[in-house]
């Protein structure tokens, strides 16, 4: 997935995209999740999680 399209997913503009992960940019935690969000969601990534008693 190119930038254009994540832009889009995220609904921010490609130019922010660019700015918030270049090496000088500073993402809030909003945004990574947002992206992170997307990516599982395009890859189709299930999570799942199970509590173990010790």
């Amino acid at each position: 997935m190119g930038f254009e399209a994540l832009a889009e997913k995220i609904y921010k503009p490609t130019k922010s995209l660019h700015r918030m992960l270049s090496q000088s940019g500073n993402p809030t935690v909003s945004n990574i999740a947002l992206i992170f969000a997307v990516i599982k969601r395009e890859l189709k990534i299930k999570r799942h999680t199970q509590i173990v008693m010790a």
